[in-house]
């Protein structure tokens, strides 16, 4: 199980925030990025400079529309990265997106994989591995392109 501190948001006012960190891989480069928890994010969104970490030219992977919150949608750049959490390695989709402020990871490839624990009181992010990686990661590659939509079946994001 991994457990990550809490860190404080940009307002005194507001809660502290859930945070996690999580070791991601494309194309031969490989960073740890530590991002929000977001219960209520589908998918991860990372800003722009990591897609420039990564090498992703956003003219040569799909496009997916990315809802904002206040319910304005952008259009972000879809791509599935090797994610390292706990000793596990699993498939994890991650939009880049110029509107993106903060980084934050989402329930893809997160949520359905590990049990995630917000414990406010100790204000720690606990995550523990509860499924097989190889299948869960196969599931949850074919599980995003089925919801994000409209690519061909055996569409490689990492190419």
């Amino acid at each position: 199980m991994e457990a990550f501190a809490f860190e404080p948001a940009g307002d005194p006012q507001t809660a502290p925030e859930p945070m996690v960190e999580i070791s991601l891989t494309f194309r031969g480069h490989t960073a740890t990025v530590r991002a929000l928890y977001d219960t209520g994010s589908d998918i991860s969104h990372l800003s722009n400079s990591w897609a420039q970490f990564f090498n992703v030219d956003p003219a040569l992977v799909p496009k997916i529309p990315v809802g904002m919150l206040g319910g304005h949608q952008v259009s972000g750049s879809l791509v599935f990265v090797t994610a390292r959490l706990d000793g596990h390695e699993f498939i994890m989709p991650v939009v880049f997106h110029t509107a993106q402020t903060k980084d934050l990871f989402g329930r893809h490839g997160i949520g359905e994989l590990y049990g995630v624990t917000l414990d406010a009181v100790a204000q720690l992010t606990r995550a523990e591995w509860k499924h097989d990686a190889e299948t869960a990661g196969d599931r949850m590659k074919h599980d995003v392109l089925a919801i994000e939509g409209n690519f061909l079946p055996g569409w490689d994001a990492e190419t």
